[in-house]
């Protein structure tokens, strides 16, 4: 009687493959997770972010989302750990700091909000997820937001070094300036016409509220 061969059951990996392979196919998946986030944000806009979205952009079963992830906030929080959401002080700053520090504070300011200003509208997933942001709260936008405050913190610092004013007097001026040019650009974004803070009106605007 001829016996019948058994056949070892599939693991997944090719017979005589080392054991970290499948610690390089994890990683890779994650990877894979991760980037899918930034695609469907570029391509479909944040409302189109969800698991069977990002699953699918990545060719892999949702399940995996869970599996090494725990839930979507557990892959927004991977995606940005990895990403540059909002501008930084490069962005803003200029590209002449010398010239930069001889500048009155105010002089600072409308410049550095001019520089944000054009970084904005060159980020239009940024502006999404910040308009996302008065919708919901995710790990994503709260990222975002993070990422948002430590630039205005370094605002303040650049922008008001070796005057008079204080973070305590500062700090909220300048946040209201700085949501009213986000707010602009956001507007300009969504309508496709050009933002109605130009250099002019940055000038009297910080004027008016730091009393120039």
């Amino acid at each position: 009687m001829q016996q019948t061969e058994k056949r070892k059951p599939r693991t997944g990996r090719p017979a005589g493959a080392p054991r970290g392979d499948r610690r390089r196919d994890r990683a890779a998946t994650k990877q894979r997770l991760i980037d899918a986030v930034g695609s469907v944000l570029e391509r479909d806009g944040v409302l189109a972010l969800g698991i069977n979205s990002i699953a699918k952009r990545a060719n892999v079963d949702k399940v995996l989302i869970y599996r090494y992830f725990s839930n979507l906030n557990g892959l927004f929080d991977a995606y940005a750990a990895k990403t540059r959401l909002w501008p930084d002080l490069a962005d803003v700053a200029g590209d002449a700091p010398a010239v930069f520090r001889t500048l009155a504070p105010i002089d600072r300011l409308t410049l550095v909000l001019g520089n944000l200003a054009e970084a904005l509208a060159r980020r239009p997933r940024s502006l999404d997820i910040a308009a996302w942001r008065v919708l919901e709260t995710n790990a994503l936008t709260e990222a975002l937001a993070a990422q948002q405050a430590t630039l205005n913190r370094q605002i303040l610092d650049l922008a008001f070094a070796g005057s008079a004013l204080t973070a305590d007097n500062a700090a909220p001026r300048l946040a209201m300036i700085i949501d009213a040019v986000i707010m602009d650009v956001l507007r300009a974004h969504q309508s496709e016409s050009p933002p109605a803070l130009g250099s002019s009106q940055l000038q009297d605007l910080t004027g008016r509220l730091f009393g120039a």
